[in-house]
């Protein structure tokens, strides 16, 4: 911070009073200047110091809460199918009207795509119902994997439902290899049974395992 000092001068000396009283104005100039700044400097820090403190989304007056929400998804949840082919597969969904009035619902099934194909979607059943407000209904998505679909492909479909606005049920089909028991059975010259006759006898019994066919005998 400046500092100003002030020496006692001869008074007969007019033209170095002046001189001093100028000069001792000039420096208490400056002394204010530079006092006002410093004062400014730190009250700003003050008060910004002191704003910082207060939370201004509690104050009232300027908050404005308005309730959000989402839009319903529209794929309302989804199924997984595995399966070989020529097996058949059924879904249930249940379809409730919630709203206030009866509303008439249509049900349809979009095509199978996967591996570069289209193939056709499940059948659905009813295609088409009218709800009274609460009432319900399971509609039935049925399909038999036929030799068109792709094994090891996994392929997408919709079971699009219309009421008020549309959603559907995702549906995903993986086709597995057909699964088959297997029995290998390896058969040559009629069989025998050979046992010992006894310890002392040193020979063996040879006796066929069944009765003797040649090739080409048939049953009767």
């Amino acid at each position: 911070m400046s500092t100003a000092n002030m020496q006692c001068t001869d008074k007969n000396d007019l033209a170095s009073t002046a001189a001093d009283l100028a000069e001792l104005s000039t420096r208490m100039l400056t002394l204010s200047l530079n006092n006002a700044a410093e004062f400014m400097k730190q009250s700003s820090a003050f008060w910004m110091s002191a704003f910082s403190r207060f939370d201004l989304s509690k104050m009232g007056g300027c908050r404005c809460d308005i309730p959000e929400k989402d839009c319903p998804p529209r794929c309302v949840c989804k199924m997984n199918w595995k399966a070989a082919r020529g097996e058949r597969l059924n879904a249930l969904i249940k379809v409730t009207n919630l709203s206030n009035q009866a509303r008439n619902f249509v049900f349809h099934a979009k095509p199978f795509t996967g591996g570069g194909k289209e193939l056709p979607g499940p059948t659905v059943t009813p295609t088409t119902v009218f709800l009274q407000s609460g009432e319900s209904i399971s509609v039935k998505a049925e399909l038999t994997v036929t030799e068109l679909f792709q094994v090891g492909t996994v392929y997408d479909s919709e079971v699009v439902i219309t009421g008020a606005y549309e959603q559907c049920v995702c549906l995903t089909l993986c086709v597995d290899p057909e699964s088959v028991c297997h029995c290998s059975v390896e058969q040559g010259d009629p069989p025998v049974r050979v046992r010992a006759h006894q310890w002392y006898d040193h020979f063996q019994c040879v006796e066929p395992c069944g009765p003797a066919r040649t090739p080409n005998d048939r049953d009767h």
